[in-house]
């Protein structure tokens, strides 16, 4: 009963954000703030198992596209490896066809943002998946240049 109540809540948010509006249609910048995706992943009520379920409902319902961008350029999967950074919501959406190098505004991909926040078992995620470790931010850092300490490089297996 509580997952049905979640899943009519980010419905209604559906319905007042985009009103019948095709979310596939959103393309590469959004105008509208707050993407289905975006808010599941940065709402702080619902549990990791909760943003799970309603991401899987919205994605079966084929009218979102799991790569749209926020105004700042991010994508669920990037804003996933800067706010939340848990390892189940970052597989799901790699599992789901997240596109693991699309960088933001500012050429940052979500591996940047798992080796500047030091969040190892997400950055393994993301390189075992493909995540380019040599593509440039804007200020020309690599996320191997952002790798904090050797054991980070260590543990990743990332060398000089």
């Amino acid at each position: 009963m509580n997952h049905l109540r979640k899943t009519f809540s980010i419905m209604l948010f559906l319905i007042v954000v985009t009103q019948s509006m095709n979310l596939l249609s959103i393309q590469p910048l959004s105008d509208i703030l707050d993407l289905p995706l975006h808010a599941i992943i940065l709402n702080q009520d619902y549990t990791v198992s909760d943003k799970l379920d309603m991401m899987q409902d919205l994605l079966d319902s084929k009218k979102v596209n799991i790569d749209a961008r926020d105004r700042d350029g991010k994508t669920a999967l990037n804003l996933a490896t800067y706010y939340k950074k848990d390892p189940a919501i970052i597989e799901f959406l790699v599992q789901h066809g997240a596109e693991v190098n699309e960088p933001d505004l500012f050429n940052v991909t979500p591996l940047h943002n798992s080796i500047r926040y030091e969040e190892i078992p997400v950055a393994k995620i993301l390189l075992a998946v493909g995540a380019d470790e040599n593509h440039k931010d804007d200020d020309g850092r690599t996320p191997m240049d952002l790798a904090q300490t050797k054991k980070t490089k260590d543990v990743l297996g990332l060398t000089n």
